[in-house]
This record gives structure tokens, sequence and C-alpha cells, in this order.
């Protein structure tokens, strides 16, 4: 039996009375902080142990992985992490092309030339990165904004996979698990199937986020790319996923989100050219003679290929104009030489039109085992504004294929759309989810789910109905949760942090456990875990503060939402001298030589203290993260100061 996982992560703070399926915080794509061109000096070497780009002792500092927008930028050096390797040497007879502004094919080539560290080296089939059409042990769906404009998504998904595979609901707290559960009885089915887990998100879009799960030869491992810097929740949730679930997740400092990325099982991924976009490198002092275009193409190709182990990387053209330009809202793969590619009626929508039927053609000239790749078509609704209908925006599950539809699309195309993928997929069953209320979220349904490949462990601790209701009855408490470490703590090599004494006040007083939630109380407000909106009650609400479109506004300008909370505290650590006499709760909001200026927690003072008297940990730190103190330093003053009784 498949399983499925369903994600509860509500975004919309419970003090805002009414939810909005429009959530911002929901919405798939937004304008995110970490697209901005990440800035090289040629001709120096790349060291993965310094982390940075330099000559043998310089070090270059970076941001850390969860940032307050910063409002301008100067100087060589933007916040954004550093490639995870160098650019491959010239010589390349694409080197010599134009690759500002690359056809397809040319984008081919490259992505069929091995990186430089791989070459003379045969193709190792493991890891490998799955197809989704393969046998899964699981489906994950991040569900979170299906309550209360869209809990029918959430019925019609526990009635259509009833008797086909078991459903995991994860949520957030109390309030949601409650909820979850009369939403699961409600629809009259057998429960038998409907598990409950416990793990907070930010959002819903659990594709662009999620681990993607690689087989090895002695098992299973994942990888995990850089996400939107104000949702910390979902950035971290690959290595808290790997903890609970005992599974190697490696991090990868490049954006990308994940439902840009699929796989035919086999060593060929296809991605659409915003690849390119989101992971800009830019050459300040380019050496005379570069091809800078070429060298900014081929580093994200050889890091890609390198770190999820491709062999070929193809790049599609995306929709226009669709948010997100990802490359599962118009193409999905059937089987590895198989594959299904969008098509639109070129009377309504001549341009797109032309990209797909581009897109389909390039397709073919591929080669897979030998044989050219088989591409069939399916025609989609034309585009309603800005928004889709994708047809090839379906999970598989097994023998159970479910198709995103709206009350908009015509029912000969949704009718249409269903008998293609049973004329092609003989033996499957497949099934539509009525979306509806969804659509202007600029997602479906691949865009919420993650698939669970066969050879991947789920984790222990999901609870059954009844077992939901004991909890909320008080009569059963769920285990304590395990210590896990971020992203940053990965990323930086360095152990946690003791927890804030409200932090261990928390965890000793309160029934329910959250798994999989950081524990270290550098990404959240303190002032949230005291607060009984974790169960449902209301925040705690500054001063003057107001309510616009599912996030908080200070009168005097400092939002007080959790993502903006989280991106503050991103600054904050616990800084120790280097013998261990004394130590200071701060926020860094300057650096400038050998002093560093800090915004103490405890009274909101300002004080100075010299860099070389921190230990080395602190010193480290500072290096790595000085470019972004400088840039977002002040805004995290400001922040702090406009919300002194949430900041404790």
């Amino acid at each position: 039996m498949l399983r499925i996982i369903l994600f509860f992560s509500m975004s919309v703070p419970c003090f805002l009375g009414q939810f909005t399926s429009t959530a911002t915080a929901q919405f798939r794509y937004q304008p995110q902080p970490q697209y901005v061109p990440r800035y090289i000096q040629p001709g120096r070497q790349y060291s993965p142990a310094r982390r940075s780009f330099g000559q043998p002792g310089m070090t270059v500092p970076t941001q850390p992985s969860v940032n307050p927008r910063p409002a301008s930028q100067t100087g060589v050096l933007v916040p954004g992490f550093p490639p995870p390797v160098a650019t491959a040497p010239t010589g390349s007879p694409l080197s010599r092309m134009d690759f500002r502004n690359p056809s397809l094919e040319l984008l081919r080539q490259l992505g069929a030339e091995k990186p430089a560290a791989l070459k003379g080296k045969d193709y190792e089939v493991y890891p490998r990165l799955s197809g989704e059409f393969e046998p899964q042990k699981a489906m994950l769906l991040s569900i979170s904004d299906l309550m209360y404009q869209h809990y029918g998504v959430l019925k019609e998904l526990i009635t259509k996979t009833s008797g086909h595979l078991p459903l995991v609901i994860l949520v957030n707290d109390k309030k949601q698990l409650k909820t979850a559960v009369e939403i699961a009885e409600s629809t009259g089915v057998n429960l038998s199937h409907v598990k409950i887990y416990v793990f907070k998100l930010d959002t819903i879009w659990l594709r662009d986020f999620g681990p993607r799960f690689m087989q090895t030869k002695d098992g299973a491992a994942s990888v995990d790319f850089y996400y939107d810097g104000t949702r910390p929740k979902d950035d971290q949730f690959p290595n808290h996923w790997g903890e609970v679930a005992g599974i190697k997740n490696k991090t990868i400092e490049w954006t990308l989100q994940g439902g840009n990325l699929i796989s035919n099982g086999k060593g060929l991924a296809i991605a659409s050219t915003r690849i390119f976009d989101e992971n800009n490198v830019k050459f300040p002092n380019a050496r005379r003679g570069m091809n800078a275009e070429y060298e900014s193409h081929k580093m994200v190709v050889d890091s890609f290929k390198k770190e999820c182990n491709i062999d070929q990387f193809v790049f599609l053209k995306p929709l226009e104009p669709e948010a997100t330009k990802h490359v599962d809202m118009f193409a999905t793969f059937l089987s590895p030489g198989h594959i299904l590619v969008a098509k639109v009626d070129p009377r309504l929508d001549p341009v797109n039109s032309r990209t797909l039927d581009e897109n389909a053609a390039f397709l073919r000239t591929l080669q897979v085992d030998g044989r050219p790749m088989r591409v069939d078509r399916i025609e989609i609704p034309p585009r309603q504004g800005k928004y889709w209908s994708p047809y090839t925006n379906v999970i598989f599950a097994n023998d159970l294929v479910l198709l995103p539809i709206y009350k908009t699309d015509s029912p000969y195309l949704i009718n249409n759309a269903v008998k293609t993928y049973q004329r092609l997929l003989p033996g499957k069953h497949v099934d539509t989810i009525d979306l509806t209320t969804m659509q202007k979220l600029e997602g479906a349904l691949h865009c919420m789910s993650i698939n669970v490949p066969e050879y991947v462990d789920l984790p222990e601790g999901t609870l059954t109905i009844a077992q939901a209701k004991q909890v909320l009855a008080g009569t059963l408490a769920l285990k304590e949760p395990k210590k896990l470490l971020i992203n940053r703590d990965v990323r930086e090599g360095r152990e946690l942090d003791p927890a804030p004494p409200n932090r261990r006040k928390y965890k000793a007083t309160q029934p329910l456990m959250i798994p999989g939630e950081v524990v270290t109380g550098e990404f959240e407000s303190p002032s949230e875990f005291e607060s009984p909106s974790v169960y449902g009650g209301s925040r705690p609400q500054a001063v003057g503060a107001s309510t616009k479109r599912g996030s908080r506004q200070s009168t005097s300008g400092g939002l007080t939402s959790s993502p903006q909370m989280a991106a503050a505290n991103t600054y904050r650590r616990t800084f120790v001298d280097n013998s261990k006499q004394f130590s200071l709760d701060a926020y860094a909001i300057g650096v400038a030589g050998d002093q560093l200026d800090l915004l103490r927690v405890a009274d909101k003072r300002m004080v100075k203290v010299r860099v070389s008297r921190l230990c080395q940990r602190d010193q480290e730190w500072i290096v790595r993260n000085k470019a972004s103190i400088l840039v977002n330093g002040p805004l995290v003053k400001k922040f702090v100061d406009a919300n002194r009784s949430l900041v404790q």
C-alpha cells in the first residue's frame, strides 16, 4: 500500500479571525531575497573547505540562510551563498558561443558536457534522482490552506484515496489536529487509511522546498536547495525530515524550487531556463576576452549536475506570463523515455502555443537508452489572466493518477485530459481533484506534493484517528521532539546553541510537543512559543498594530509577523568571549574593523565589543556574515526597536 502524507501548515495566523484563500504567505511565488546576482572575482579558485572564493587565507563573507529583505546593495559582494564549485576552465568550443540569449540546442550542448571535476570519468548511476512514475512508498502533501475555504480539497483527497493508499495528515498544533479529525470524519468513508503526524511548516508548497530523494547503492539520501528566506520552517524541512526519518540530507547552496526539476530516473533531468535567472553569477572584474555569460551558465550547470549526479541536463522555455516559470506547469515524465508536454490552442494564445511546440519538438531530438524520446501532448485550457490549469501538474501514486481541474475548465478538455492519461498509462486509475478554490494561489496538485520512493523509510510516530482523539482529550501525550540541526547550523558546521530560558519553559509546560520543530530558538520569535496562539489562542499584538492581507504591520513600520521575526533572529546569537568569562544575548547590527555593534536583547541597549575579544566560533560567524550585517543590521535594529514588546 502506498502512503500519502498530507501536511497542514496554517500560515495565516489565528488572530486574523478570518482566513483568506489569497493569503500572501501561501502564494507559490513571491519576489525572493536570494534571487540576486552572485558576484565572483574571475581567476580566483573556490575552496569548499573555506566556503568562499579567494586566494589562500582569504575569506569572503556570506549571509545567513534567512535574512530580512535588503533595501539596496552596494559593493562587489551581495548577499547570497557562493556557488559550490568553481567555474570550469575555458577552452571548450562552447566558450566561444554567444550565451547572452542561448537557444535550447546551445543549452542542451552545455547540459551534456561533463563538469570539470568529473571529466575523464564514467557516469556513475548512483546516487540517482528517482522518477515520479516509479514505485513509491508514500506521497507527501502539504495542504495547509485547505482549512477553511479549501477543506473540500482535503475531503476529496481522503475520499478518493480510500482503498488505494494510507494518508498521513501533518498538522502544526492542537487546533489543526482537531480540524483535521473533523474533516476526515465528515467524509463518511472508512478512515483506517488516515493517519496524522505533527510537523510545522510555513506554507503549502512542499514540492518547492521539500527534499529530493536519491537512491544510493546501499539505501537513500536526499538533497536540499536554498529556499525563500522569508520561510524558515519550509527551508529547514528537508533537514528535519531527514533527522526524524533517518535519511542523510545534503544541503546545496544554490536556489532551485523543486517544481522546476523533473527526472526520468536514468540521469536525465529537465528544468526551465528560470534556473539561470535565480542563480545569476556576475563577474564585475571580468578579464579581457572572458565569455562571462558562458562562464556563468557553465558554473550553474556543472554545480547542479555534480551535486544531483545528473548525466544530461536539459532546459526548456517557461510559460508566459506564469509566475513560477516551473517545468511542472507544462511537462511531466510518464516513463524514462516518455514525456507528456502541454499544448494550447494557437488561436487563443499564439505565443505560448509556439513555446510549447518548440519545447516538444526539441525533446523529440533527445536520446534515452539509444532511442528517441517519445513525446505526447495534452491540451490545456488557455490562461485566465496569469492563472493556468496545468494538466501536467499531476500526482503519480503507483496505480493512481490524480489530475487537478478547475470549474472554469471546459468539460471537453477535462474529459480529454482524463482519457489521455488512461490511454498513455493503461492499467492506471485516473481521477480528478477540484482545486477551484486554490487556483489563484499560482500552483496546483503537484506543487503541494512530493514523492517518496519505495526505498525511503518514513518516520515513526504517526497517529491514527483514534489516537488523535486521545491527544485532543488529553489522555495521550506526544513524545518530546528530537533536537534537530537547522540549515544554518549545518551550513556553518557548528553545534546547537543552548535553548533560551523561555524555550525551556515552553518545553516543560506545554503538553503537545512538535516533532521536527526547531529547538534552538534562533529562527523563532521567543514570544510566539509562550503565546497561546500555538494552540489556537491569540498572539500578543504590539500597540498600534493593524492587520492587512494575512500579515501584521506596526504603525511604526516594523513587521511583527513570524517571518519578519524569524529574519531578525537570524542576526541574534549568544556571543561569548574567548576566555568564556561573559556571554551576551544580542543582535549583531553593525561591524567596522575590529568593532562589533550589538543590540542587547535584555534591555535593547546598544553596546560595542571588540571582535578579537570573542571566541573563535563567534569570530568566524562574523567573518562569514559581515556583508549581510552591514546591509541588514540597520533594518534589524529598526525592527527590534519598533517591536520591543515582542522581542524577549
